[in-house]
């Protein structure tokens, strides 16, 4: 037993790492962020209820490409609100894009803070819901793009599409 517990102090002397407990987590750092843009297109995908997809945009050159295969002009409704984003806004700016499904075109969304997960190399997004007391029978596809600045993106992350956000919505029901 004496000798378990001076193998302990001696450990603790020198130094050695506690291999067995883990490094807590760390906070995520928040973003200074611009909600350039939200619009309700009155649309549905059948591929996002109750999901959502975000994609990154780094140019105007990849936004462009993005539109290209719009095939069924579900993407025109939101095409004058990226008219400004043009290199000029890409040469410090980046775009990340939003898109959520909701059953009801009475609920609506807002944009509460960004905060970027260093470790995991992951944005985080905090969308408030704000439910009405009663929806309605329409659909909406709710196009949200939120504007940062490129410098607090790491270059680590996909140049341009998919790469590892996560979007928190918070349900806040309306009493009217």
């Amino acid at each position: 037993m004496k000798r378990i517990i001076g193998f302990a102090l001696l450990a603790a002397l020198l130094g050695l790492p506690d291999c067995g407990a883990p490094e807590p987590a760390q906070e995520p750092t928040p973003l200074a962020f611009d909600t350039g843009f939200q619009i309700n297109t009155h649309g549905y995908r059948e591929d996002l209820p109750g999901s959502y997809t975000s994609l990154l945009v780094r140019s105007r050159e990849f936004l462009d490409a993005y539109y290209t295969g719009d095939q069924d002009g579900s993407k025109s409704a939101y095409l004058p609100a990226l008219e400004k984003y043009d290199d000029a806004f890409f040469s410090d700016k980046v775009l990340l894009l939003i898109t959520k499904a909701e059953g009801s075109g009475s609920i609506s969304l807002q944009v509460l803070d960004v905060s970027l997960r260093a470790e995991m190399d992951r944005l985080e997004v905090r969308v408030l819901r704000v439910l009405p007391e009663v929806g309605t029978a329409d659909m909406a596809l709710w196009v949200i793009g939120i504007e940062l600045d490129k410098s607090a993106i790491p270059e680590g992350l996909s140049p341009h599409g998919n790469f590892p956000v996560t979007v928190e919505f918070i349900d806040y029901n309306r009493k009217g």
